[in-house]
């Protein structure tokens, strides 16, 4: 699977399958890794924030997309160690059981610590809503380093209820592990950010991204355990996972590697009621870089100011290095400032920069009110207000991790990437315009080259 938030990649990496890797954080993480960031003290440039990674994660708004996987996961038949230094088979935490299974290690510095809170704050939030036995996976894919003590002590500060198992092992063992799970990577910092959950009763197994927030993981865990009955008569649990609740997901069939569908809407006609899930094309046997990320964003169509109809890939992004946000003409909130910035950009970067701002009021924000906002703050050519019938912008806003059922309440992060190399950053928009240019030159400076693991 594609995933252009994720660490550059070349072709011959997309043959296999690499683990995808998306890059949600007021941090802007670094492009060597799929967001972990490295072992060693963050002193980077591109860190717009001087908080804590757990506690500037952000997670970005609307549904999640959840992406099922081609088949029952296959669950290896391996005794590991847990935090408190007992040896657990496996197999046992997951058979009989819905399970959440994700991967970290306890000195990266990036995306773990955010992914850890999430997980004590999930395991809490599923024991008070009739999910205490659903069961919370963590495995390390630094087993030389994660002792059980050491694990114990990473994981305390989030949540010490039972129920959350951080799992160890030797290295061999922990690689087999990783490498029957499908998500093994050599380097460790290029590990899974992905949660894996489903219920091997069902043979039922999807993933979604590691930073999706508590409560879409709870509904969508608390649901699949209701699909199998156990949650019967349970009122308060039932009532979490209404109907209203199962038609706030867009789920999507993606493609990874040697899986034969993805979503590939290309027409307005065509895409997908955000209710249910996109038409799926056969992808071709051997993808380039190209028709990846052109199978990733696809090219539904929006509308720009000027009237024009534009693709989302070909017209916006190929090429180029883009930085993309959202805003609504009617906001009084944050989106003057934040389109202010893109303007400060665009005048230091000039035609370097291609600027995507994408209305998420389609139905009010038409060509000639996006003009007339363009014209506010002088934006040139090179700088495309967009918006296009709802469903076409509502897909876009998903593609993009921009999605917000609220509009008032959308996001103010700046997705900055440079298509060429496949480096993608994000930042927030109301950081010092300094500092996003600091992020901005850092991802046009970018050759493409893989940086090695100090």
């Amino acid at each position: 699977m594609y995933d252009p938030f994720c660490s550059r990649r070349s072709i011959t990496r997309f043959r296999g399958r690499a683990a995808a890797c998306v890059i949600i954080a007021v941090v802007t993480l670094s492009a060597a890794g799929c967001g972990c960031g490295r072992e060693t003290p963050d002193t980077s440039t591109d860190v717009v924030s001087d908080q804590p990674a757990a506690t500037v994660a952000e997670v970005s708004p609307g549904p999640p997309v959840v992406e099922p996987l081609a088949s029952a996961l296959r669950i290896p038949d391996a005794v590991l160690i847990n935090q408190l230094g007992e040896e657990v088979q496996l197999r046992s935490l997951t058979d009989g059981n819905v399970v959440a299974l994700n991967f970290l290690f306890t000195k990266c510095k990036g995306i773990c610590p955010p992914m850890g809170a999430n997980f004590g704050t999930l395991r809490k939030t599923l024991s008070k809503n009739g999910g205490s036995d659903i069961q919370l996976i963590s495995i390390t894919v630094d087993p030389v380093v994660d002792t059980p003590e050491r694990l114990r002590a990473w994981s305390g500060p989030f949540s010490d209820l039972p129920g959350w198992a951080l799992l160890t092992g030797e290295k061999q063992q922990i690689d087999t592990v990783l490498q029957e799970l499908e998500v093994f990577t050599a380097d460790k910092n290029d590990h899974s950010p992905f949660i894996l959950f489903g219920d091997q009763k069902t043979g039922k197994w999807q993933r979604v991204h590691g930073l999706t927030s508590v409560e879409s993981l709870a509904e969508l865990l608390l649901k699949l355990q209701a699909a199998r009955g156990d949650l019967a008569g349970n009122s308060t649990a039932a009532n979490h996972v209404s109907d209203a609740e199962s038609e706030s997901f867009a789920v999507s069939a993606v493609a990874d590697g040697d899986r034969s569908a993805e979503s590939l809407p290309t027409e307005a006609a065509s895409l997908p009621d955000t209710k249910a899930a996109p038409p799926v094309q056969s992808l071709p046997e051997d993808p380039t870089t190209e028709s990846a990320a052109l199978r990733y964003f696809t090219d539904v169509k929006l509308v720009n100011q000027h009237g024009q109809e534009l693709r989302l890939y070909n017209d916006l992004i190929k090429g180029r290095v883009v930085v993309i946000h959202t805003f609504f003409t009617s906001c009084k909130g944050a989106c003057p400032k934040l389109v202010a910035a893109v303007a400060a950009l665009q005048d230091r970067f000039g035609d370097q920069l291609q600027l995507v701002s994408v209305t998420v009021d389609p139905s009010n924000d038409t060509p000639s009110k996006l003009a007339t906002y363009a014209d506010q703050f002088k934006a040139r050519p090179g700088w495309h207000f967009v918006t296009g019938e709802a469903r076409n912008v509502e897909f876009a806003l998903q593609k993009i991790g921009q999605f917000t059922t609220d509009i008032d309440k959308h996001s103010n992060v700046f997705i900055i990437g440079n298509d060429k190399t496949g480096l993608w950053k994000k930042a927030h928009g109301t950081a010092p315009v300094a500092e996003l240019a600091l992020i901005v030159q850092s991802v046009l400076d970018d050759s493409g080259a893989e940086v090695e693991t100090p």
